[in-house]
């Protein structure tokens, strides 16, 4: 292993001595074994002596800190398929598989009110863990139907409705022949909602707050914070219970930033994760071997070129050797750039996390919102019903 420690907020090397935690968990969640790597101003290398007694399996590998496990921040984890040929079993084992779905509806901001406009992220989800690609519909007590969706291959999508208050809702997915409303919570009656668009443009970020309260003038407030740093921070007037603010990103850091909605009194009201792209050309890197063939374990000489902006650029460098056509799984883990960026701050498994930031197409931009708006998914301390997420079996999640 080659390990990489970086400062949070400017993702440079960290300086001094320190040490993280590598665990070797099985497919279960069953610890293997753990191990102490050495870390000397951000830089690593160790290694994990594999039993000949291991199940060949899909492990997992995670990477800490002792401050991680603290503040119970996510750590860096990845699949590892692992093979012991010395027990003659070259199957990958697979886990029983339940004939059920995960359903998991959640409110953008972390809150929905009666008689507003409410954007919904929906997650579908196999038993398997892998995203559910379905079509399904949110219906009302009456059955009259209020909305339908269709999931991505990812088992993602969002749905917009109003709800009103004397209806009970539900989210109905027909599964194998079998349909089961699963019931969402009744929306809320006072309040402020939080809504952000920063896919329809991505120089500039749109808000839109609206309030219950439909008094002539109101007040809220916006706060943006990105690594743990405040980047915006803005005043805002309603109208009749209704504000709209654009906000420039182009200074803003690459990734993720986290906007949070206050009222006048300073209690958060919602949250909510959006992205921002990379204005600034990443470092170029020119790789060259110094032949086109070669005979099994024969040396390769590599010849590396980095430039940045047109300037050369100093790096710390590794190399993983993968066969991809034995091992796929290793080609659709997180590449650094992409679990720096975004998945290093979202909880759960994420399928084909590079694929988000692949290209910026509009179609690849609603996919990450809607990454967002369900395993980035947030409710502020101090709203009603704060630790209500969690997962069900064909259920619903607020």
């Amino acid at each position: 292993m080659s390990t990489y420690l970086l400062d949070a907020a400017s993702h440079q090397r960290a300086d001094g001595q320190t040490v993280i935690h590598v665990d070797l968990l099985s497919s279960t969640g069953k610890l293997v074994q753990h191990q102490w790597i050495r870390i000397v101003d951000g830089r690593g290398e160790g290694n994990i002596r594999l039993s000949d007694t291991l199940t060949t399996g899909t492990y997992r590998l995670r990477a800490y800190t002792d401050e991680d496990d603290a503040q119970r921040r996510p750590a860096f984890e990845r699949s590892v398929a692992i093979y012991n040929l010395l027990q003659n079993d070259v199957s990958l084992r697979k886990d029983s598989v339940y004939q059920s779905i995960d359903v998991q509806v959640l409110p953008e901001g972390g809150r929905w009110m009666s008689g507003l406009p409410a954007r919904l992220g929906v997650k579908i989800v196999q038993s398997n863990g892998q995203g559910l690609p379905i079509a399904g519909r949110i219906i009302d007590d009456s059955g009259a139907e209020v909305a339908h969706f269709k999931t991505n291959a990812q088992g993602m999508t969002s749905v917009a409705m109003e709800p009103k208050s004397q209806r009970t809702y539900y989210a109905d997915v027909p599964y194998k022949a079998q349909s089961q409303p699963v019931p969402l919570p009744k929306p809320e009656t006072e309040g402020l909602t939080l809504s952000a668009d920063a896919i329809s443009d991505t120089t500039r970020l749109s808000l839109t707050v609206l309030s219950t309260n439909r008094a002539a003038v109101d007040s809220a407030y916006v706060l943006i914070q990105q690594r743990g740093r405040v980047t915006d921070g803005r005043k805002i007037l309603l109208q009749n219970g209704v504000a709209k603010v654009n906000l420039p990103m182009m200074t803003w850091l690459p990734g993720l930033a986290q906007i949070t909605l206050y009222d006048t009194s300073d209690k958060p009201q919602a949250e909510r994760l959006v992205f921002v792209r990379e204005f600034r050309a990443p470092v170029r890197v020119l790789m060259g071997v110094n032949k086109k063939r070669y005979q099994p374990r024969e040396q390769v000489s590599l010849s590396l070129n980095l430039s940045d902006n047109g300037l050369p650029a100093l790096a710390a460098l590794s190399a993983s050797i993968t066969d991809a056509d034995q091992v796929l799984a290793d080609t659709a883990e997180a590449t650094l750039p992409v679990h720096l960026l975004l998945t290093g701050e979202l909880r759960g498994r994420i399928e084909n996390p590079n694929h988000y930031l692949a290209n910026h197409s509009a179609e690849t931009r609603r996919a990450l919102d809607d990454l967002l708006l369900t395993q980035g998914w947030r409710r502020v301390s101090g709203t009603p019903e704060t630790d209500s997420l969690g997962g069900c079996r064909s259920g619903a999640v607020f």
